[in-house]
């Protein structure tokens, strides 16, 4: 059996400054769909720190094919211990998982929609940044923590066309 090739592209990283958001519901007037104005922003953020991060990238895109989405969201340090979050963990000082509101996946989505293709009225115009279509993402690691003392909020973002086997799940037979 002929062995399939490789994913032939670098993986693009870069951050979003400041405390991750999450994807806003749209609100719908007079047959409508009005995206909330701070949302309209983010994905415009997203969408040209997106562009300065592939200048060092020499990949075609939009990407084809399954691809690998990692994000770490990484929310400001309370001043004081989250309740659920065990006293031994927390006095670290070290990044600890959030598990709380915002939920992971509206995080997960509002960068999965500013990377694709526009949409209006509730179909695609013009063509994805970093993918044709978010359905390729089929793996990645998403994680939702607060930061380690000291740290800035930001979100991570790390973009991998990856080959078709699905080779990560081994251990999951």
């Amino acid at each position: 059996m002929a062995e399939l090739p490789l994913a032939p592209h670098e993986p693009v990283t870069f951050e979003i400054p400041g405390r991750p958001t999450s994807w806003k519901r749209t609100n719908m007037y007079k047959g409508r769909a009005l995206t909330p104005k701070g949302q309209r922003e983010k994905i415009r953020e997203i969408r040209q720190l997106f562009v300065l991060a592939t200048r060092q990238v020499r990949n075609r895109w939009p990407l084809r094919g399954p691809v690998r989405l990692d994000l770490v969201f990484i929310f400001p340090r309370p001043a004081t211990r989250p309740p659920v979050v065990p006293r031994e963990a927390w006095d670290t000082g070290q990044r600890v998982y959030r598990p709380s509101v915002p939920d992971r996946d509206n995080c997960e989505k509002l960068i999965a929609d500013a990377l694709g293709p526009k949409k209006k009225g509730g179909k695609f115009i013009g063509v994805g940044l970093a993918w044709l279509d978010d359905a390729q993402i089929c793996t990645g690691l998403p994680v939702k923590c607060w930061a380690a003392e000291g740290e800035e909020a930001r979100t991570i973002v790390r973009i991998t066309k990856i080959g078709w086997l699905a080779q990560d799940l081994e251990d999951l037979r």
